[in-house]
Formats: structure tokens, sequence, C-alpha cells
């Protein structure tokens, strides 16, 4: 079962709770411990592909290390690295700030793409993919997104390694990448905020605030969907089950919910 709807909303509501109340907050407190509580390191291995918890919250990939209690109640912004690997290909993202050495990745780098990361608004992301035996990155994504991580918000990626296509998702954005050639495909939006990227069989299922949608693995975009917290789905043979607030139907993966029936 893919569940979207129980740590995700409980992770969402502590950081707002917190936002809004104040790292004094009692109740900011009380929702965070139970956070904790819930299962953070389930989440990250979740997330990172562990096959223990392969399909159970999420996809795509997490920090290296996720924002502990402390952290968010001291009031300091939480700055981490993740770094993942598949086939040929290395991924390396920060988040929060500039790595020390941006100005030689950008100068070195083979495809340079900036987003924006001069701005002042949103969270830093700054994304490297290396292929085997390089040097400097292939590729460099630059770019600032919001919501963020202050809002329980936190950005994805995802290698399909046998298409050679990368796909990032940070904030409202939405990216994906062709790496035998190294150029951008595509850019789109998630509806609210990025929640994460899962593979199910020859597709890619993007999860959003109020958005459920899918490309294929060479990043042609299947089809999308309105969806509203809570909600959560799973994939049985070959077709969605989607529960929006009690409200349940049913579509095939590859055809959308236009074929769909509802419950």
């Amino acid at each position: 079962m893919h569940i979207q709807s129980q740590w995700v909303a409980l992770s969402r509501l502590a950081a707002r709770t917190l936002h809004r109340e104040g790292k004094g907050s009692s109740r900011a407190h009380n929702l965070l411990e139970a956070e904790r509580a819930y299962g953070l390191e389930k989440f990250s291995r979740a997330l990172f592909g562990d096959p223990r918890y392969r399909g159970s919250v999420g996809g795509g990939t997490a920090p290296a290390r996720v924002p502990q209690l402390d952290d968010r109640l001291a009031g300091r912004e939480h700055m981490p690295t993740f770094r993942v690997g598949c086939g040929s290909y290395t991924v390396t993202g920060t988040v929060g700030s500039v790595p020390s050495t941006y100005d030689a990745l950008r100068q070195h780098a083979t495809t340079h793409d900036d987003l924006g990361i001069a701005g002042s608004a949103g969270t830093v992301l700054v994304v490297e993919l290396s292929r085997s035996g390089d040097v400097w990155p292939a590729l460099l994504i630059a770019q600032r997104f919001s919501p963020g991580p202050d809002a329980g918000f936190h950005p994805g990626v995802f290698l399909v390694p046998e298409h050679h296509r990368l796909f990032v998702g940070a904030g409202t954005q939405l990216l994906a990448y062709d790496l035998n050639e190294m150029r951008r495909l595509w850019s789109d939006e998630a509806d609210t905020g990025f929640w994460g990227w899962a593979r199910h069989s020859e597709a890619i299922v993007m999860s959003a605030e109020l958005e459920l949608a899918a490309w294929d693995l060479k990043g042609r975009k299947l089809w999308t969907t309105f969806v509203e917290p809570p909600w959560e789905y799973r994939v049985r043979e070959g077709v969605i089950e989607l529960d929006v607030m009690g409200k349940k139907s049913s579509f095939a993966l590859a055809i959308g919910p236009r074929a769909g029936t509802a419950d």
C-alpha cells in the first residue's frame, strides 16, 4: 500500500504549527514528538528505496539525515545533503545553502541549468549529476523553491537509468532531463507543493499536495488528476486505487482517470 496521508500529514501539520506558533508552542513540541515516534527512520529508508520499506511511503530520494526535533525547536535552518547512485549515475543534492564549491562546479559542468539561484525568495536546491569516471558534474541544476521545508515540503529526485532520465521535484516546480544529451526536457508544476516520486512498472508517479500525476519512463506525461488531503493511493496489477477524502475510484495506471470508475 502506498500511504500518503499519515506520516506526511503529521509531518506537515507539525511544521506548519511550528512556523505559525513558534518554537515555544507546546502544541508544536507535542506534534514533532509524535512525528518522530511515528517513524522518521522508516520514512527516510522508504525514500531511499530500502527494499524493506519500498512502496510504503513516497519515492525518490531523501536527505542523508532526517531533520531532528531539536534542530527545528531551536530555530536552526536544516541544510541536508543527499547522495544516491543508480547504474552509472550518481546524484548529489544540497538543500538550504549553496555548496562551497559551487563556482568551480558551475565552470566545469557540462550543462549548467540555472533556474534562479541568485534570487532571495525560497529555499536553495543544487543538484549535481555525475557519470562513472567523471571528475566534474555532467549536469548541474541550481534553483530556489517554495513552499519549502519550513512548511513540510522537501525536494526529491528520481533516476531512470535504462532510459537516461532524471526527474526533479521541489516546491511547485517539476523538471525532467535527458541524460544522453544533458538537456532539460520540460518543466511543469506540482499543485500547491511536491511530495514525492514513485515508480510503478513502466510509469513514474508524482504525488503533490493537491495533485497526482504520471509520466512514462522517457518523460512523456500520461495524465494528471486533482486530489485533496487526506488522500492515498495504491497500485495493483496496473490499476491505481485512489481514495480522496473517503471517495474511492480506480483507473488504469497507463491511461489515467478518464477511463476510471468511482465507487
